[in-house]
């Protein structure tokens, strides 16, 4: 059985909003994420998603920041799209 994750939110990439793509990437660089990982969006609890990128594709991912665990998500941000409801 898939896990279900929440969507609270995208992460703005206007540079002039508190939480951003940028300030956001450069705190969680220094908190271990890794830097295959790119984050888009959060969950209500201090989660990320984030795009994969890995030689063959970019994938959707879900980080947790207080084990560090990575789990696949989609296959593309496409189906990502689509799956949400």
């Amino acid at each position: 059985m898939k896990a279900v994750h929440v969507f609270c939110n995208l992460i703005s990439f206007n540079e002039e909003e508190d939480t951003n793509v940028f300030s956001t990437l450069r705190i969680l660089r220094n908190n271990g994420l890794p830097n295959e990982l790119f984050p888009f969006g959060e969950d209500p609890f201090g989660n990320y998603l984030c795009l994969f990128f890995n030689e063959k594709d970019v994938t959707v991912v879900f980080w947790n920041h207080e084990t560090n665990q990575i789990e696949k998500v989609s296959n593309s941000f496409l189906d990502f799209l689509n799956e949400l409801y």
